[in-house]
């Protein structure tokens, strides 16, 4: 009995050592993510201000 229990036991201390690298490489993921994500944020409000000054230089009619 003793053996079974202590086999369990190093199979749990494997899956716990598996899932903290799965949350840590998870981190790292979601980190990686919201930077691409502010990136690309920051690129469409670029475009947006781009737009509306081209908007504008034609009502102004100073621009082509």
């Amino acid at each position: 009995m003793k053996e079974n229990i202590e086999a369990k036991l190093k199979v749990l201390e494997d899956n716990r050592s598996k899932v903290s690298e799965q949350i840590q490489n998870g981190e790292q993921l979601l980190t990686k993510a919201k930077a691409d994500l502010n990136a690309i944020q920051g690129a469409i409000q670029v475009c947006q201000q781009l737009l509306e000054e081209e908007k504008g230089d034609k009502n102004d009619g100073t621009k082509d």
